[in-house]
């Protein structure tokens, strides 16, 4: 949209995010195209139990932030709207802009919390590290990656074997429950990613305490999951928020979502999808979530034809930035040019069969990552760390690339 300011997001004016590692952080798109940078001459990501949310609210690195912000200047930790945007793709900055608008003051606490509460998780994806996965931990130790890690940027900043000592039960501390409340009365939004939050006790707790308060009646509550687990119960206090979103994660149709999601079994979660589609009341929005990488985007046309007739369902797309040697920046000139004409060969098929304006707007997005791939730089030099990666995974795993996506292991070399 050509009215939109430059170089300015209202996150830094409306909200506070927590990374699994028990750090505070800018937002979750932070830094996420070229690792956990900064022009700030201190702490841009400080430590929870050494800064309450209120000290972080009001400290200098958010201060910094909000003046470049009001200025229009461009900041490192930007980079990854500012290249969505670039290439026609939409940004959590524009997403950012269509909750909140323009906000030119930080208000007294923060209106939104994007909480991450450790990396407890029953998934081990391929592109996630131990500071976002309990199971990757340990697969990791197992692998003997502890001692040398496969990659050094992940999806929360710096990979390395610091990981393996951090205190990931940092949330259970009762201060920061205290304090957490104190900063939740004017909450209009609550986020709750992962580690996978739905097996995450203190996440439910934290939702009876904001019922409890009557605080949940004015609070939209966004939960992204990988969908193994879905209580009951956390269904049932769905309806006493104003408004529900939640995000399923799902990286391509059947086996491709199976060996991406490790070790995500289709048909039980295909189940719970359906049971949370009939159940919940129509006050809470669904969406797939769905992370575009050098393997996955092979399957995209399959799993857009297969999430076409789920009209319940919006959708989120995002490219994977980290690891580095995952990134759609692998594919080859002519790889590109094979996705870009499968693309184009699927929205041909697709835009004689819209029946609302969420096809009309997948269409777009469709469009954007096609713009994005064709354009994108030639890192094929790399695919040798991802062949290496996964060759790895594959024997700890007993699984195969080439059973789960062809088209991928041949690109890879598997």
């Amino acid at each position: 949209m050509n009215s939109e300011p430059q170089n300015y997001c209202p996150y830094p004016f409306t909200q506070l995010t927590t990374t699994p590692t028990g750090r505070w952080k800018l937002c979750c798109s932070s830094s996420e195209a070229f690792g956990a940078i900064s022009d700030f001459s201190g702490e841009a990501q400080p430590i929870i139990r050494e800064n309450s949310p209120q000290k972080f609210w009001n400290g200098e690195y958010l201060n910094w932030v909000r003046e470049k912000h009001l200025k229009r200047e461009p900041i490192k930790e930007c980079a990854a709207c500012l290249l969505y945007e670039k290439n026609g793709a939409e940004s959590y900055r524009q997403r950012a802009l269509k909750e909140f608008g323009v906000v030119s003051q930080p208000l007294k606490t923060p209106i939104s919390l994007d909480l991450k509460l450790g990396n407890k998780c029953n998934a081990a994806c391929l592109f996630c590290d131990p500071s976002s996965s309990s199971r990757v931990l340990k697969e990791w130790q197992d692998i003997g990656w502890d001692q040398q890690v496969p990659f050094d940027s992940g999806l929360t900043g710096v990979v390395n074997q610091d990981l393996f000592s951090v205190d990931y039960d940092w949330a259970e501390s009762p201060d920061f429950w205290s304090e957490l409340l104190k900063a939740s009365q004017n909450l209009k939004n609550l986020k709750f990613t992962g580690g996978e939050p739905l097996i995450n006790s203190y996440m439910v707790k934290y939702l009876d305490h904001l019922v409890e308060n009557d605080y949940a009646k004015n609070i939209r509550l966004q939960t992204t999951t990988n969908g193994i687990v879905v209580p009951e119960k956390f269904l049932k206090i769905l309806p006493r928020f104003r408004e529900v979103q939640l995000n399923f994660s799902v990286d391509g149709f059947g086996k491709q979502n199976e060996y991406i999601r490790h070790p995500t079994k289709w048909e039980p979660w295909l189940k719970n999808i359906h049971r949370v589609m009939n159940s919940v009341p129509e006050n809470v929005e669904l969406y797939f979530q769905h992370s575009i990488s050098a393997y996955s985007v092979f399957g995209l046309s399959d799993y857009f034809r297969w999430m076409w007739p789920y009209k319940r369902f919006r959708f989120h797309l995002f490219k994977v930035f980290h690891p580095r040697f995952q990134r759609t920046e692998l594919l080859t000139v002519t790889e590109k040019k094979q996705v870009a004409e499968q693309l184009t060969q699927l929205l041909l098929e697709l835009s004689t069969q819209v029946t609302c304006e969420r096809d009309t707007y997948l269409l777009r997005e469709i469009e954007g990552i096609r713009g994005f791939i064709a354009s994108e730089e030639d890192w094929s030099f790399m695919k040798p760390q991802l062949r290496s990666y996964l060759q790895t995974l594959d024997r700890h795993r007993k699984v195969s690339l080439r059973d789960a996506m062809p088209q991928a292991a041949d690109s890879i070399g598997l």
